[in-house]
């Protein structure tokens, strides 16, 4: 057991199939500077299904893997050397005497097109955006599973405004430790130093989206996804389908020039069984097939030939996962959790 608990978190195995002519997501590639293309989309499956879209409400890895095509944050992690880099703040300084991070804020960043926005037209991202989000992450609603991971015991007034928000009290102008400083700058206090501040604003909890959209939509977030990201929702079917088609605002280019994303959508399918996933990614009908179970892998490598990159117009990538893993105890009601050993 203990092998293939390691087989498990430290291997992860992706097949990708190669493109050909006759694949309909092939259609409509454009060439643009530096080699690369414009067009397609891309077809993957998710083993479960999401239950919320809504940012404060992201408890599973599904709706994590469609949100972040939509939706961005302050900062990002690198995931190969896990630091932190800038993305909706273009950079940040952090004041040691006053214990507290200003972020400068990305300008010419545009949320995406949507009905709650005068004209329908997105408008450009400000501070005030951050400031609306992490004030709401720090209220007490049942939308909201996010706040003991990130703002709570860190921010200052973070807590008080918790508390009061649930007795139904607002406290006027927010969260007292995060202060909108100008249109493109803000500036969070922390109750004392925290290493990992700068990673929890990573998380799908800090993501930002505008005051409009949650005004307008509510609980509706819960499916309806409003952020700045290179793609949005242009269809969805709990339990069936995601399609995103591409964000012809985004902010970002590449290397050469062009603007991202290359691709014009992703599909994306919940089929729960693995035999299920593996039989249409083999029809062509998936363009990636993630995470294999250990006990298909002998299989699955005797039939595409782990020695090659390439082999029957499949493409095999391996490489290390990061697993982490931990227990929480419910402490409500209990007088000593600990008081018993076993």
């Amino acid at each position: 057991m203990r092998n293939t608990i390691l087989a498990i978190i430290t291997l992860g195995i992706i097949l990708s199939g190669c493109s050909n002519s006759q694949d309909k997501t092939a259609n409509s590639i454009t060439p643009a500077r530096g080699g690369v293309n414009y067009g397609g989309v891309f077809r993957f499956n998710l083993k479960n299904d999401y239950r919320s879209l809504f940012p404060h409400s992201i408890v599973e890895s599904s709706a994590w893997y469609i949100n972040d095509q939509i939706y961005e944050g302050l900062v990002d992690v690198d995931p190969a050397s896990l630091a932190v880099k800038p993305h909706l703040a273009e950079s940040w300084s952090f004041d040691e005497a006053k214990n507290a991070y200003t972020f400068k804020i990305r300008k010419g960043v545009y949320f995406r097109n949507d009905s709650c926005f005068e004209g329908g037209k997105g408008r450009e991202l400000n501070a005030n955006d951050v400031k609306y989000c992490f004030d709401l992450l720090c209220t007490a609603n049942p939308t909201n599973l996010g706040f003991s991971y990130t703002l709570a015991d860190i921010v200052i007034g973070a807590n008080e405004h918790y508390r009061q928000s649930a007795m139904g009290n607002l406290i006027e102008g927010g969260v007292s430790g995060i202060t909108v400083e100008d249109d493109f700058t803000i500036k969070v206090k922390l109750k004392n130093p925290h290493p990992d501040f700068l990673k929890i604003l990573s998380t799908s909890f800090c993501w930002i989206f505008p005051k409009e959209a949650y005004e307008k939509y509510g609980l509706e977030m819960n499916n309806r996804a409003i952020g700045t990201g290179p793609f949005y929702i242009a269809s969805s079917e709990k339990g069936n389908h995601v399609q995103l088609k591409r964000n012809e605002n985004y902010w970002k280019i590449d290397e050469h020039g062009n603007q991202l994303p290359y691709l014009d959508g992703i599909l994306i399918s919940f089929m729960s069984d693995k035999r299920v996933e593996l039989l249409e990614f083999k029809k062509g009908n998936l363009d990636m097939v993630s995470n294999l179970p250990v006990a298909f892998i002998n299989n699955f490598f005797g039939e595409f030939n782990i020695d090659t990159s390439i082999t029957s117009g499949y493409q095999v990538h391996i490489q290390p996962g990061l697993n982490t893993s931990f227990l929480a105890f419910n402490q409500n009601n209990v007088d000593n959790i600990f008081q018993d050993k076993n």
